[in-house]
């Protein structure tokens, strides 16, 4: 890990690093490898903005798609239909995205992934898709409320 990303993490403990891929000057996508998760996306969030880019958050499905390790790679039911969790990428309906997601929670429920998805979701704070069964509002909901039971 460069020593500029090191000052804007709060990372101690096991030994992380971070590959910054960069085309024409432009981050293009950052690499790392951490034991937590929140280490993971606290490395990510640095990065990107250490080099002046927007953090994305990627779903568990692509983590698998991709080759990830990990629990969310290895064990993630959404792997086998990703445009069920994430959506078309024309878009779609209220009705359709409504039918879409009420199919994503129900392959959540059972999925082995799910506790380490919801905790992701909780750090990583999605704007679309459905993760660990739940909606980015959802989400959004379950954080406040662990701030509030936090304070």
């Amino acid at each position: 890990m460069t020593a500029e990303l090191h000052r804007r993490t709060s990372i101690s403990g096991s030994p992380v690093w971070a590959a910054v891929e960069r085309y024409e000057g432009r981050l293009v996508k950052v690499c790392g490898t951490a034991e937590d998760a929140a280490d993971l996306v606290t490395l990510a969030r640095a990065a990107a903005w250490t080099y002046g880019a927007a953090f994305t958050p990627v779903h568990p499905s692509a983590l698998a798609i991709a080759g990830a390790p990990g629990v969310l790679a290895e064990n993630a039911e959404c792997v086998y239909d990703p445009e069920l969790h994430v959506g078309p990428k024309g878009g779609e309906s209220a009705e359709d995205q409504a039918a879409r997601e009420a199919v994503a929670r129900e392959v959540c429920a059972p999925c082995p992934a799910r506790l380490v998805c919801g905790i992701y979701a909780l750090k990583v704070r999605p704007d679309s898709g459905v993760w660990a069964g739940m909606t980015p509002a959802e989400i959004d909901a379950e954080a406040e409320a662990a701030w509030r039971e936090a304070a």
